[in-house]
């Protein structure tokens, strides 16, 4: 499952072929296509017991060329280990915003 916020306002659940489509869909942006595409990992936290894990990563993303600033937003991945591999079982997206600050667990 795949949870992302794709706009300010919006979060939307996808499939694996509504993801594709997402992301195919941003990448014909005119300025996304023109420029690219940044996301930067900044800091990570995993937590691991057992074969379950979570990590929480603060991200940067920009847009190529943009002259908005870098967009921070925060991953949580979920990942379960079978048969000595990781697999990611979730992965739910949040962007930082005065009303959703950066959480304490990925301060510096």
């Amino acid at each position: 499952m795949v949870v992302l916020r794709t706009s300010r306002t919006v979060t939307n659940v996808f499939s694996l072929d509504g993801f594709i489509h997402d992301f195919v869909t941003f990448d014909s942006i005119p300025a996304v296509a023109r420029g690219g595409f940044t996301e930067t990992v900044v800091r990570l936290r995993p937590m691991v017991l057992g074969n379950v894990a979570h990590v929480l990563v603060l991200y940067e993303a920009h847009v190529t060329g943009s002259p908005r600033p870098p967009q921070q937003g925060v991953d949580s991945f979920h990942l379960v280990r079978r048969e000595g591999h990781w697999s990611i079982v979730s992965i739910t997206n949040e962007v930082l915003e005065p009303e959703r600050p950066l959480p304490a667990e990925l301060q510096p």
